[in-house]
C-alpha cells in the first residue's frame, strides 16, 4: 500500500541496526559520511541506524555497498545472533556470540587431539 508507514523493527531490525553501527565504526565512517554516499537523509539513516525504522531493501543494499558489505552476511549474521540469544535464554540484546573465537578454540582442539 503506497504511501502507508513501515512498522517498528522488530528483534531483526534492530540487529541489523546494530550491526550497520558496527560497520560504521569499523570503517571509522560517520551517519553523514554512509547518508552521502548511499544518497540517503541523514534523518532516514538516523533512524535506521539507531533501530527506530527500516530501510527499504534498496536503501539496505546501497548501506552495505558503501560498507563494503555484503547485504547477505548482515542478514545472516542477524540471524545467527537472535537465533543464539534464544537457544542459550538471553535477553540482553548487548550479548552477542564470538563464532571467530569459539571456532578457534575448536579447531586448536582438534588439532592436539586427532
Amino acid at each position: 500500500m503506497a504511501g502507508s508507514p513501515r512498522r517498528t523493527p522488530g528483534p531483526f531490525g534492530k540487529e541489523i541496526a546494530s550491526l550497520i553501527r558496527e560497520q560504521l565504526a569499523r570503517r571509522e565512517m560517520t551517519q553523514r559520511d554512509l547518508s552521502r554516499q548511499a544518497d540517503i537523509s541523514s534523518t532516514q539513516l538516523n533512524n535506521y541506524v539507531r533501530g527506530r525504522k527500516s530501510p527499504t531493501i534498496e536503501e539496505f543494499i546501497d548501506i552495505c555497498d558503501v560498507l563494503m558489505v555484503r547485504p547477505e552476511v548482515l542478514i545472516s549474521t542477524a540471524l545467527h545472533t537472535i537465533e543464539w540469544r534464544e537457544r542459550n535464554n538471553i535477553d540482553d540484546p548487548n550479548e552477542v556470540p564470538l563464532p571467530d573465537v569459539v571456532e578457534w578454540r575448536t579447531q586448536a582442539r582438534t588439532r592436539k587431539n586427532p
